[in-house]
């Protein structure tokens, strides 16, 4: 089989899990004897070109798309076309023109959601799905922009319904239960859904073995949707936790143990990560996918802390890998910490045992072969 993953790579400024998880299901495809030709388009590339937010908002309002992406795909004699991620960089025009099944995966929520997160000033949002796309310009969603949100909303018009990709699209790919139950409650018919969720490449030959001293780690952005300022207001004194990939002016009392390790390469920090008590992942977005970071703890079976209300949370529910704390709740947050203390070699094994059952690349490349070959019928 040969297809053409299409993805727009956003900024390296910015470190995006997607383009990560991307790379990684492409690389898996080609394992498994797959030809992929890569149609990549770089948010860092395309945006020192000249009157670059000018296209982009073309691309995004009208879906008019520079070139003849079509027949450059054409020529490449695939047998289909998996797209990833679309903005800012191409249209959505060329799609109609294409004569081979196209197949979507999707990572957030960008179809519906001009900040693809669904997540608006500290909270879930959802003004756009019940109002209409105007909130989005209303709002200035995207990028924090009047100019830069109207195109934006304009490309989110009628919602999963409406979206020229998915119209387009034999099968969609969705990587959560929730993403994908919420793709049925917008209308979305059930039987163009294909439920896969993404994997993590095996790293450790077997679970660790529960660390001497109790010690936890967050890993991620220090962006809102992450929820990396209320952890902090709730986190209890005296328990160390390690933070990386954020850095943060706050001041902390003498008995918070809170250390800033900054950023750190992901090789390394994946080496780190087994020997930790717990992951804590207080996100306050839902999430298109199960978090990458998330399932490269249960893959080293480390237990997850999740916040209550997320993805993360709903494949910690469902694997009993760890513990769900009430978002605001510093009693709770404490008693779930507790929790997988005393029970943290069971966990570990919870987790471990979920990834060699869900989240395998071979797992990963059966389920979405078979999608692919079931777009092609």
């Amino acid at each position: 089989m040969r297809i053409a993953v299409i993805h727009s790579l956003y900024r390296s400024g910015s470190p995006s899990g997607e383009n990560v998880a991307v790379e990684q299901q492409i690389l898996a495809l080609e394992r498994s004897g797959i030809e992929v030709f890569r149609v990549f388009r770089s948010t860092d590339e395309e945006s020192q070109k000249t009157l670059y937010k000018l296209r982009s908002s073309v691309h995004l309002g009208t879906g008019i798309q520079g070139g003849n992406l079509a027949r450059h795909i054409s020529n490449m004699k695939v047998d289909l076309v998996n797209v990833h991620n679309l903005w800012p960089n191409f249209g959505t025009r060329w799609l109609k023109e294409l004569e081979v099944p196209i197949v979507s995966t999707l990572h957030n929520f960008r179809y519906t959601c001009a900040n693809g997160l669904l997540f608006r000033n500290g909270d879930e949002c959802t003004d756009c799905v019940k109002h209409g796309s105007y909130k989005a310009f209303q709002h200035r969603c995207y990028q924090g922009s009047f100019a830069a949100s109207l195109p934006a909303a304009l490309a989110t018009i009628g919602g999963a319904p409406g979206d020229p990709l998915l119209q387009e699209s034999s099968l969609v790919i969705s990587q959560s239960q929730r993403a994908h139950q919420f793709l049925v409650e917008q209308g979305l018919p059930g039987s163009k859904l294909r439920l896969v969720p993404g994997f993590v490449e095996r790293r450790n030959k077997q679970t660790a073995t529960e660390p001497d001293e109790n010690r936890f780690v967050f890993v991620g952005r220090d962006t809102p949707e992450k929820g990396l300022n209320e952890l902090i207001r709730l986190w209890p004194s005296g328990v160390p936790l390690d933070v990386f990939g954020a850095s943060s002016g706050i001041t902390l009392l003498p008995s918070t143990r809170i250390a800033f390790r900054g950023i750190m390469k992901r090789e390394e920090l994946l080496r780190l990560l087994p020997r930790y008590s717990a992951l804590v992942f207080p996100g306050l977005a839902w999430e298109g996918a199960y978090p990458l970071v998330v399932r490269e703890a249960l893959e080293a079976g480390v237990p997850v802390v999740a916040r209550d209300g997320t993805g993360a949370s709903d494949v910690i529910r469902s694997s009993e890998a760890g513990s769900i704390y009430r978002g605001g709740d510093e009693v709770d947050l404490l008693r779930a910490l507790k929790d997988v203390t005393e029970s943290n070699s069971q966990l570990r094994l919870a987790a471990r045992g979920y990834f060699e059952e869900h989240l395998t690349e071979d797992r990963w490349v059966r389920d979405t072969t078979q999608v692919f070959l079931e777009a092609l019928r």
